[in-house]
């Protein structure tokens, strides 16, 4: 996992004025900061599935009962996932941009790098 194959798949490319990410374009000259925001996409899930299921136990007979239960229990066992969805965010003077999202911190981590080298060349 080179740095250019990292760019050429999440669409990122450099000119001299700014960063190019698919059809958005970035100057340089406008950036305030770069960071990464941190997401459990699992959590929100976690939520409709025990919703699903006090639904289920309360207004059904007892064979959607027993699903009810155990949506219940999938929600609970939801929340113990730990994966982290990771976007790599870019403070413009107007507004917040995202440019990459990934599961994958290191990921993250190396085109944040490939931006803030550019930046300061």
């Amino acid at each position: 996992m080179d740095k250019e194959s990292v760019l050429k798949e999440d669409n990122i490319s450099f000119t001299k004025e700014g960063l190019v990410v698919g059809k958005m374009k970035l100057p340089f000259n406008e950036m305030e900061s770069i960071f990464i925001g941190e997401k459990n996409p699992a959590k929100d899930r976690a939520y409709a599935y025990i919703g699903i299921g006090i639904v289920l136990v309360i207004f059904t007979s007892r064979w959607f009962l027993a699903g009810g239960v155990l949506a219940i229990l999938a929600g609970i066992v939801t929340f113990f996932d730990s994966r982290r969805k990771y976007s790599l965010i870019v403070q413009m003077k107007a507004e917040e941009k995202v440019v990459a999202v990934s599961y994958d911190l290191k990921r993250i981590q190396m085109i944040e790098n490939c931006i803030n080298e550019k930046k300061d060349a």
